[in-house]
């Protein structure tokens, strides 16, 4: 039904972002040059269709 799964922000990384171990972890796996742009894509993407 969902594209990515979830539609909570919180919920859409696969980490626990308000966690500093998580966070960290996320920051070395590349999540924000790889995973938050094609979030952000996608979202932009919807609202375009609906505007």
């Amino acid at each position: 039904m969902f594209r990515h799964g979830f539609v909570n922000c919180t919920d859409l990384p696969g980490y626990d972002l308000s966690n500093p171990e998580e966070y960290e972890r996320a920051r070395l796996s590349g999540l924000f040059h790889t995973k938050c742009p094609e979030l952000v894509r996608d979202a932009a993407a919807i609202l375009e269709r609906i505007l």
